[in-house]
């Protein structure tokens, strides 16, 4: 088993998390499942300079230990400081196994605070960063765009492992809708004007399509399991798109803006369909294209599940464990 650290600005549960601290969450939640150590260091949710947040907060979730240091602007100088002291008096190389670094724009300044491998793990990269003239130790991808910013950073490429932001695939796929019934689309965002407007268009047009409209941050999982399953179309908006997943894990293609973070989640013309972001006659045409296109909703019903099922959080947790475990093998 191994005893793993985990560097993430903040935890899962924090106001302000996003992608970062979710994908995090679901990988060394199911890592630390398997019998292995982890612990989370991130920032102190409270205010600077109360009495509570001059020294870590510990405690366990889910099976990881969590601490928190210095709020905001203090985290990176407290989580360098933090780890010179563990290593100080506890001994930090003998205890820990490796150390995930969750870089979004640049690594934290640990490199020089201990001897233990320290594996970044990159969700964005800042154009500033290179890759150092010596030899590189593993780096994890979680996204594609990831990937290329590390290649174009010099990072060999057979240093590089894609480990993909998952999905629960634990969900029955879609029943067959009843064709007498006009299908059913869900529309997750925060603002649903721009969805409200192309739908109005679409159905002005004759075509008899209902939908339920969510606010991306009032997504549980019982709404997954409601409403995707009962869906035939699903649209994300922008900040939404990660939903894409959840409705691929249902059998639902989806609509998406044409953005970065679309691209991650799903193939356009196989999985899903892209639209231009803001441009509502294109969104318009693109519910229109899968509400009239029976067969064309059933391929990329069939696309999606198996787009889904291929990348499950089990799986991408697999990955980043193997790779901890190889340090061994590879001097690290």
């Amino acid at each position: 088993m191994k005893n793993i650290l985990v560097f993430c600005s903040r935890d899962w549960r924090h106001p302000k998390a996003g992608f970062v601290e979710r994908y995090a969450h679901k990988v060394f939640s199911r890592i630390a499942a398997q019998g292995n150590y982890v612990g989370w260091v991130c920032q102190n949710r409270l205010f600077p300079f109360s009495p509570a947040s001059r020294r870590p907060q510990i405690e366990l979730l889910d099976g990881i230990q969590v601490a928190r240091l210095a709020p905001g602007i203090l985290y990176r100088t407290m989580a360098q400081m933090f780890l010179t002291r563990l290593e100080k008096r506890k001994n930090l190389t003998r205890r820990m196994d490796a150390i995930v670094d969750c870089v979004v724009g640049e690594p934290l300044p640990l490199s020089n605070a201990t001897a233990v491998p320290i594996i970044p793990l990159v969700f964005n990269l800042s154009k500033r960063m290179r890759a150092n003239d010596s030899p590189p130790g593993p780096v994890i991808a979680a996204t594609t765009k990831a990937r290329t910013q590390l290649a174009q950073a010099g990072f060999p490429q057979n240093f590089l492992v894609q480990a993909p932001a998952g999905v629960d695939i634990d969900v029955p796929p879609m029943q067959p809708a009843d064709a007498q019934l006009p299908p059913i689309i869900v529309a997750i965002d925060d603002n649903h004007r721009q969805f409200k407007s192309a739908l109005s268009s679409v159905q002005s047009g004759g075509l008899n399509i209902s939908a339920s409209l969510v606010a991306v941050k009032r997504v549980s999982e019982s709404d997954r399991a409601n409403l995707y399953g009962r869906a035939q179309i699903g649209y994300c908006g922008h900040g939404a798109e990660e939903e894409a997943l959840a409705f691929a894990a249902h059998g639902v293609p989806v609509i998406c803006p044409d953005t970065d973070a679309a691209r991650e989640f799903v193939i356009h013309g196989e999985t899903g369909l892209f639209y231009a972001p803001g441009d509502t006659r294109a969104l318009a045409e693109c519910i229109r294209k899968l509400a009239k296109d029976e067969l064309l909703r059933k391929r990329m019903a069939a696309n999606a599940r198996q787009s889904a099922e291929a990348r499950s959080w089990d799986r991408t947790a697999g990955l980043i464990l193997a790779t901890i475990e190889n340090l061994e093998n590879t001097g690290g």
